[in-house]
């Protein structure tokens, strides 16, 4: 896991505009702002597999919303896993620390489920290691903050969240590890 830290921290202390100074600023840009939203969600995702949650924090900030290249191309396929990777982020970050309700961590699971599904099946036939590896990460993450739900909220007398649909949610979460398992039988690539 530290040596993960390490490189990730490499990654956001690279500037690219000084090691490629013919290409145009604004893909520099792109791309620098891109590397370093994926890196830092990334770094949260070791802290978090660590129990390291309060050192996960310091990165909360950067990853609240989107990088704008993703919200202007909303209507691409490749749109999908960034969405669902940040809704899951914010939903078990939103656990976690006790910001959020849990009704409200449940939605934005449900949504992260639904665009992660989509993404599934949209690169069905893609061989994108990288990609396939995010989509691992976040069934994982959905799966934990799924668990974590259901165990507060049984918890609680009067739980704000209907078990049916958190039930629900988490089948098609399971699911979704299903078709990537299915698809990734043989490949030592992948694991978390």
């Amino acid at each position: 896991m530290q040596a993960s830290l390490s490189y990730l921290e490499a990654i956001e202390g690279t500037n690219p505009q000084e090691k490629r100074p013919d290409a145009p600023y604004d893909l520099v840009t792109r791309v620098d702002d891109l590397a370093h939203w994926w890196s830092e969600m990334v770094a949260v995702g070791v802290h978090w597999s660590s129990a390291e949650c309060s050192k996960a924090e310091k990165y909360y900030h950067a990853l609240s919303s989107l990088p704008e290249t993703y919200l202007r191309n909303h209507e691409d396929d490749i749109s999908h896993l960034p969405q669902a990777i940040h809704d899951i982020f914010r939903a078990r970050s939103g656990l976690l620390t006790r910001t959020m309700c849990p009704f409200a961590v449940n939605k934005l699971c449900n949504k992260a489920s639904q665009q992660l599904t989509e993404d599934i099946l949209t690169s069905a036939n893609q061989k994108q290691h990288l990609r396939q590896g995010f989509q691992m990460l976040a069934c994982d993450w959905l799966l934990k903050t799924r668990t974590e739900l259901w165990d507060q909220e049984t918890d609680s007398p009067g739980g704000s969240v209907n078990a049916k649909d958190t039930a629900t949610g988490f089948k098609t979460d399971l699911n979704n590890l299903q078709k990537l398992n299915d698809k990734h039988k043989g490949n030592d690539c992948i694991t978390l």
